[in-house]
């Protein structure tokens, strides 16, 4: 098989994988994980039987993602159930604690009171995990693209085209053709006929020999110098209605004429070829010349 046809599938895939090894950084070194749950730290007002639980910094040593959410006026403590917990964020342990501790009461620090809420976490995609996801998924596409080319290939190098089976019947039936018979005869462009023509005869399947400065293609059997001459000759329109016309009998040119329906300027061209290259033979008899094919 054509290296080419091997190594632009293979870099086909390994394209699709490095996207998906992308995707994997994305999601490991750039992805921040969403928190499970929430803690909202919401400023509030008390009412006059509430209970309120003063704090200070030291109080919430312990505690420094809660401490910031304080001295920042509010906010959500995010609450992660995994072991990796990125920053800001508090384990689960954490935030039962907080909440054991602090929740369902006023808290006061530094002169504003706040209250402690859950809230669930309502989980969007973020534009990283977006682009991680999208790598990850599209570099399916030049891998599944590369195996289903690369299958192709193969499949392609050890089974023959159709076409050039049809172009090895054709010649093998029609011994002596050229290249301009098939291209008119079988209806393919003349790039692809002579592509899958230099095939077969790479392959040893059909063999080709010059004739009158043209190349005649026959079946790859032994060559008999003769009978190509002769094949060649058959393959075209007027040699061959030549050399049937007089199969029947030898002919002078008047008759040949009559007989072919060629002219008598082409049949005279067409038979000193034919006798160049020992397929008639002329006669003349008192002042007429006769035409008859060779034994």
């Amino acid at each position: 098989m054509d290296k080419k046809k091997i190594i632009i599938p293979l870099f086909i895939i390994l394209a699709g994988i490095l996207l998906i090894l992308s995707g994997g950084f994305v999601s490991e070194f750039v992805v921040v994980p969403y928190p499970d749950s929430l803690i909202h730290v919401m400023p509030s007002e008390p009412e006059e039987d509430s209970e309120i639980l003063y704090l200070t910094a030291e109080d919430l040593a312990d505690c420094p993602e809660f401490l910031s959410i304080l001295e920042a006026g509010g906010g959500m403590l995010k609450v992660y159930f995994s072991d990796t917990i990125p920053d800001g964020g508090i384990s689960g342990d954490e935030a039962d604690y907080i909440f054991n501790e602090y929740g369902g009461r006023i808290l006061s620090f530094n002169g504003e009171t706040y209250s402690l809420g859950k809230v669930d976490a309502c989980y969007a995609m973020s534009t990283a995990e977006i682009v991680a996801a999208a790598l990850k998924i599209f570099g399916w596409v030049p891998i599944l693209s590369g195996a289903v080319l690369l299958s192709v290939n193969f499949v392609r190098s050890v089974s023959p085209a159709p076409r050039r089976i049809h172009i090895q019947n054709y010649i093998e039936e029609h011994p002596g053709c050229s290249e301009a018979d098939v291209v008119k005869n079988t209806g393919y462009s003349r790039n692809s006929t002579v592509h899958h023509i230099q095939k077969l005869v790479s392959e040893n399947k059909i063999r080709e020999t010059p004739y009158h400065k043209t190349v005649r293609y026959y079946p790859a059997d032994e060559s008999l110098a003769e009978t190509d001459i002769i094949n060649a000759a058959r393959a075209k329109e007027k040699p061959a209605a030549i050399m049937s016309a007089l199969e029947k009998k030898p002919m002078i040119l008047s008759e040949l004429e009559a007989e072919t329906g060629i002219s008598a300027s082409s049949l005279r061209w067409h038979l000193a070829k034919l006798e160049e290259d020992g397929i008639v033979l002329s006669e003349k008899r008192e002042n007429t010349v006769y035409y008859s094919l060779s034994e």
